[in-house]
Protein backbone atom coordinates (compact mmCIF):
# COMPACT_ATOMS: atom_id res chain seq x y z
CA UNK A 1 0.00 0.00 0.00
CA UNK A 2 1.44 3.35 -1.00
CA UNK A 3 1.28 6.55 0.97
CA UNK A 4 0.04 9.86 -0.37
CA UNK A 5 2.62 12.48 -1.23
CA UNK A 6 1.48 14.58 1.73
CA UNK A 7 2.06 11.73 4.17
CA UNK A 8 5.50 11.02 2.70
CA UNK A 9 6.50 14.69 2.96
CA UNK A 10 5.19 14.88 6.52
CA UNK A 11 7.12 11.76 7.55
CA UNK A 12 10.30 13.08 5.92
CA UNK A 13 9.83 16.41 7.70
CA UNK A 14 9.38 14.57 11.01
CA UNK A 15 12.58 12.61 10.40
CA UNK A 16 14.58 15.70 9.52
CA UNK A 17 13.22 17.62 12.51
CA UNK A 18 13.97 14.64 14.79
CA UNK A 19 17.59 14.61 13.60
CA UNK A 20 17.96 18.33 14.28
CA UNK A 21 16.28 17.88 17.67
CA UNK A 22 18.55 14.95 18.58
CA UNK A 23 21.64 16.96 17.66
CA UNK A 24 20.45 19.95 19.71
CA UNK A 25 19.59 17.68 22.64
CA UNK A 26 22.98 16.00 22.66
CA UNK A 27 24.82 19.31 22.30
CA UNK A 28 22.76 20.83 25.11
CA UNK A 29 23.46 17.86 27.39
CA UNK A 30 27.18 18.16 26.75
CA UNK A 31 27.12 21.91 27.47
CA UNK A 32 25.25 21.34 30.73
CA UNK A 33 27.63 18.53 31.68
CA UNK A 34 30.67 20.77 31.16
CA UNK A 35 29.43 24.06 32.59
CA UNK A 36 26.80 22.97 35.15
CA UNK A 37 27.79 19.55 36.56
CA UNK A 38 25.43 19.85 39.55
CA UNK A 39 22.50 20.56 37.24
CA UNK A 40 23.58 17.65 35.06
CA UNK A 41 23.32 15.35 38.06
CA UNK A 42 19.99 16.89 39.09
CA UNK A 43 18.36 16.27 35.71
CA UNK A 44 19.34 12.62 35.87
CA UNK A 45 22.59 12.45 33.87
CA UNK A 46 20.69 12.13 30.60
CA UNK A 47 22.20 9.94 27.92
CA UNK A 48 21.18 8.66 24.53
CA UNK A 49 21.44 4.99 25.52
CA UNK A 50 21.51 5.22 29.28
CA UNK A 51 20.32 2.52 31.65
CA UNK A 52 18.54 4.95 33.93
CA UNK A 53 15.00 4.60 35.20
CA UNK A 54 12.07 6.19 33.41
CA UNK A 55 11.84 8.77 36.19
CA UNK A 56 15.46 9.79 35.58
CA UNK A 57 14.86 10.06 31.85
CA UNK A 58 11.73 12.16 32.39
CA UNK A 59 13.66 14.71 34.43
CA UNK A 60 15.34 16.05 31.29
CA UNK A 61 12.03 16.20 29.41
CA UNK A 62 10.49 18.09 32.33
CA UNK A 63 13.53 20.41 32.35
CA UNK A 64 12.90 21.18 28.66
CA UNK A 65 9.11 21.51 28.74
CA UNK A 66 9.13 23.73 31.82
CA UNK A 67 11.84 25.81 30.16
CA UNK A 68 13.98 25.67 33.29
CA UNK A 69 17.07 26.19 31.13
CA UNK A 70 16.13 29.88 30.79
CA UNK A 71 17.37 30.47 34.33
CA UNK A 72 20.93 29.60 33.25
CA UNK A 73 23.46 32.23 32.18
CA UNK A 74 24.53 30.48 28.97
CA UNK A 75 22.95 31.89 25.82
CA UNK A 76 23.98 28.77 23.93
CA UNK A 77 22.12 26.46 26.30
CA UNK A 78 19.05 28.70 26.09
CA UNK A 79 19.11 28.60 22.28
CA UNK A 80 19.64 24.85 22.20
CA UNK A 81 16.80 24.37 24.68
CA UNK A 82 14.50 26.42 22.49
CA UNK A 83 15.50 24.37 19.44
CA UNK A 84 14.83 21.11 21.30
CA UNK A 85 11.45 22.36 22.50
CA UNK A 86 10.48 23.65 19.06
CA UNK A 87 11.49 20.42 17.32
CA UNK A 88 9.46 18.36 19.77
CA UNK A 89 6.40 20.58 19.43
CA UNK A 90 6.56 20.58 15.63
CA UNK A 91 6.87 16.79 15.54
CA UNK A 92 3.87 16.45 17.85
CA UNK A 93 1.84 18.78 15.61
CA UNK A 94 2.78 16.81 12.49
CA UNK A 95 1.89 13.55 14.23
CA UNK A 96 -1.49 14.93 15.28
CA UNK A 97 -2.10 16.11 11.71
CA UNK A 98 -1.21 12.70 10.27
CA UNK A 99 -3.30 10.85 12.82
CA UNK A 100 -6.28 13.19 12.46
CA UNK A 101 -6.38 13.88 8.72
CA UNK A 102 -4.25 11.20 7.06
CA UNK A 103 -5.22 8.16 9.10
CA UNK A 104 -6.51 6.31 6.01
CA UNK A 105 -3.07 6.53 4.39
CA UNK A 106 -1.71 4.25 7.12
CA UNK A 107 -4.63 1.83 7.38
CA UNK A 108 -2.86 -1.00 5.53
CA UNK A 109 0.15 -0.68 7.82
CA UNK A 110 -1.78 -0.68 11.07
CA UNK A 111 -4.17 -3.55 10.42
Amino acid sequence: MSLSNTAVYALCAMLLIAVVGAWATQTMKNEIKIHYPDLYDYIGRPGLFSRRTIYDQCRFARFIFRREYNSLDSRRIKRLGNVVLLCNLINVMIFVYLFSFRYNDFRGWIE
